[in-house]
């Protein structure tokens, strides 16, 4: 009995065949995929300098006020959370970066759970700072008094109270009167630098624009010497508009830096589910 060769049928049915097992992922889908996976990859670009920024921030305010940490307390704990996160933004981003190009799920989600920690903390920089920021213009002249009182027997007291002081050229911080407090700067004491305040409070000299160690010694004897030796203006107004500008550029570095991190978040979720689907995919094809 001859059997009859139906070549067409037989092409058809290979066609079908093949179609179900390679099915065609829709156009949009692709296109979708691609956009996700080119803003995550250029976001990560971004942030790898926008963790560098915060971080070198963050070591400028360090070293800014390294020499004030005994006056200032207010600025530690955010900037060096602000050298933390920055350093781990930059890492990360590598990590994205890396996951966007491998396509691995491993390494995106990674990514997107350290993205997700980076940017509670960075609000935590901004709160912190604008909790400290409030507290700042109730500070007054009292709450730095010890320092002075203890000045000639501390040295970091002595160290950072002279810095500010030649920072700022001021003296005290309500005047130059404050060494009052101190028992070898009044003006019963019975130390050589009695009635007089520190070298640091002191005036260059016009000709030579040097400082002695000695130009501060008796100079509250009188009121007109001061003027003309040594600065009588007190720190506290200076020191306070200082720290209250550092800390909100702090907060702003901050909180400007954590609001895009909403737009890698999202891109990142999309993206490694866009991968996972793909990666299904391609495992049901075969």
């Amino acid at each position: 009995m001859a059997v009859e060769f139906d070549g067409e049928r037989m092409v058809k049915n290979q066609q079908s065949s093949n179609e179900s097992v390679h099915p065609k992922k829709p156009l949009c889908a692709c296109t979708a995929y691609s956009c996700n996976k080119l803003f995550l990859f250029l976001y990560s670009c971004l942030y790898v300098i926008v963790g560098a920024g915060c971080l070198l921030v963050g070591v400028w305010l360090e070293f800014q006020t390294k020499d004030l940490e005994s006056i200032n307390k207010f600025l530690f704990i955010p900037v060096i959370m602000l050298m933390s996160v920055g350093f781990v933004i930059m890492i990360n981003s590598l990590f994205g970066i890396a996951g966007v190009i491998r396509e691995s799920t491993c390494l995106l989600k990674f990514f997107l759970v350290i993205t997700v920690l980076s940017f509670f903390t960075q609000v935590t920089i901004g709160v912190l700072a604008f909790l400290h920021r409030q507290k700042v213009p109730d500070l007054g002249s009292d709450d730095f008094m010890h320092i002075i009182k203890d000045y000639h027997i501390n040295n970091h007291y002595k160290n950072h109270m002279d810095n500010l002081q030649v920072s700022f050229n001021c003296c005290g911080f309500e005047s130059y009167m404050d060494y009052e407090e101190n028992e070898i700067y009044n003006c019963g004491s019975t130390y050589i630098q009695q009635c007089g305040v520190p070298w640091s409070c002191c005036k260059k000299d016009a000709r030579s624009g040097t400082l002695k160690l000695s130009c501060g010694h008796e100079t509250r004897f009188n009121s007109t010497m001061p003027v003309e030796k040594i600065y009588t203006m007190g720190c506290t107004d200076t020191f306070i508009s200082w720290l209250g500008w550092n800390l909100d550029f702090v907060g702003i570095v901050g909180l400007g830096s954590a609001i895009p991190q909403i737009v890698g978040i999202l891109l990142a979720y999309f993206f490694v589910r866009q991968v996972c689907e793909m990666q299904m995919w391609y495992r049901v094809g075969m």
